[in-house]
């Protein structure tokens, strides 16, 4: 009678199993909302002929899964046979352990924007957007509370302005871009189909022209941009190591240098040519848009160089679209830092109505000129744009310069004239991109500023600088 007593003790001392964050413990660890023996609570039992689908009996499947049967038995699950590793593109077709179901086909790697993450304690690996997973949010595994979703990657109350709440199948809510996000594409759980890529939250079979279609092993397609994307830069797949971490024209980078300059000429083919020549002899890689300044819009993406020449001059009077404006300051703020340089006429655009988007990053206001020689006099010692040049010059050419005495948007006067009061401003953040601004007309035939070397130097200088290449 003690024997029995003793065993009895022990077996109701025995601790309940821990079942996963989805599961429910019923005689084991089920997930109620497809499991046909216990389907929305325990012991509820479907009819054979009936499947499980979100905690209630159904006689179909939802579109794209496929009724399977486990181990061989009577009983038929529904399986997301695209993204499902035991049941990849077809019932019993499983994946293996270094290998996860991408859009039905095992992959050894994800879609971009998603990460290849294993089951603790092993089993076979899953693809996972850290940014939106509320179970792998900024981390595999790394599981959101109840009632927060994942933005960003990161546990948070609410969604960003630039996303939606969405609930997979009355699921966990997460946040997703519907610009740019395959499986919620123009609204929350509408996905593209396969080969398609959601494009300005249209399911499309082309990326936009400054990106490229890739698709790894197989796997969803995405678009990338191969300028500037660091898991896909110069051609799909090529992902930065970590030393050389940012992807810069095509080039992965440290970050700290970048000689790929993008010139916005403004017509004027002396003007440009000049330009073109002072850069590549300063070690930059040219991309010359001989009228950008009234066509750019984008195209190629800024955020891929190292520095933008914005040199409107016989163009003046014209606006740039606004696409191409906003994709330069965008460029200017954003991870890579590109660095941007303007002349005199990029302030009388301002002034005059035009360069709306531009203006919050001009720094040189316009309230008239002067035309003829012009001195500079340097005011910050050592400065990497004088390198090579006298601290104090007058030009041996006649120029237009700007005439004011303010700045603006953070600009500081690196050097002085005294005809028109600030020679060069400019602003060295340290996390966004440098600007630099000259008072002069650098793009302009009829003040031939290229034929004065000093000055040469000084814009040759700038672009090094403004691309962190000092």
């Amino acid at each position: 009678m003690l024997g029995a007593l003793i065993v009895f003790a022990c077996a109701t001392a025995q601790q309940a199993p821990t079942c996963e964050t989805a599961e429910t413990l019923c005689a084991y660890c089920t997930n109620l909302q497809n499991d046909p023996d216990n389907c929305g609570a325990c012991g509820k039992s479907c009819p054979l002929a009936q499947v499980c689908v979100a905690g209630a009996c159904k006689d179909d499947c939802p579109s794209g899964n496929a009724v399977c049967t486990p181990d061989g038995g009577n009983r038929g699950y529904c399986v997301d046979v695209k993204n499902d590793n035991a049941n990849c593109g077809k019932c019993g077709l499983a994946c293996t352990a270094s290998q996860t179901c991408v859009n039905g086909t095992c992959s050894t790697s994800c879609a971009t924007g998603s990460n290849l993450c294993a089951p603790d304690g092993g089993g076979a690996s899953y693809c996972a957007n850290l940014k939106t997973d509320n179970g792998n949010c900024g981390a595999c595994g790394k599981s959101c509370n109840a009632g927060e979703l994942c933005s960003n990657g990161a546990c948070v109350g609410s969604c960003t302005s630039s996303q939606t709440k969405c609930n997979a199948d009355a699921g966990s809510p997460y946040c997703a871009d519907l610009q740019n996000d395959n499986a919620n594409c123009g609204a929350c759980g509408a996905p593209c189909k396969a080969l398609e890529v959601c494009s300005a939250g249209v399911c499309t079979s082309n990326c936009l022209s400054t990106q490229t279609k890739c698709g790894l092993d197989g796997g969803t397609p995405f678009c990338a941009d191969t300028q500037s994307d660091n898991k896909n830069c110069g051609s799909c797949g090529n992902a930065c190591p970590s030393a050389k971490p940012i992807c810069q024209g095509g080039t992965c980078s440290d970050g700290k240098c970048n000689k790929t300059i993008l010139v916005l000429g403004d017509g004027d083919t002396s003007s440009n040519s000049a330009l073109q020549t002072a850069f590549q002899n300063a070690g930059f890689t040219v991309t010359l848009q001989s009228s950008g300044t009234t066509t750019f819009a984008g195209s190629p993406a800024a955020s891929g160089f190292g520095a933008v020449w914005v040199g409107p001059g016989l163009t003046y009077g014209t606006d740039m679209p606004t696409a191409g404006q906003t994709d330069i300051v965008n460029a200017h703020s954003g991870g890579t830092g590109t660095g941007v340089i303007f002349i005199e006429w990029t302030g009388f655009e301002v002034t005059s109505g035009r360069y709306q988007t531009l203006k919050q990053i001009n720094l040189i206001n316009y309230s008239g000129y002067f035309f003829g020689a012009q001195d500079y006099t340097l005011k910050i010692s050592n400065h990497p744009i004088w390198n090579g040049v006298s601290s104090t010059f007058t030009t041996s050419t006649s120029i237009s310069c700007t005439v004011q005495s303010t700045l603006q948007n953070g600009g500081t006067t690196l050097a002085s004239s005294t005809a028109c009061g600030v020679g060069v401003a400019i602003l060295d953040p340290t996390s966004t991109g440098r600007i630099v601004d000259f008072a002069e007309a650098g793009a302009y035939s009829g003040a031939t500023w290229y034929n004065d070397t000093n000055l040469l130097k000084v814009i040759a200088n700038s672009a090094l600088w403004a691309a962190r290449c000092d």
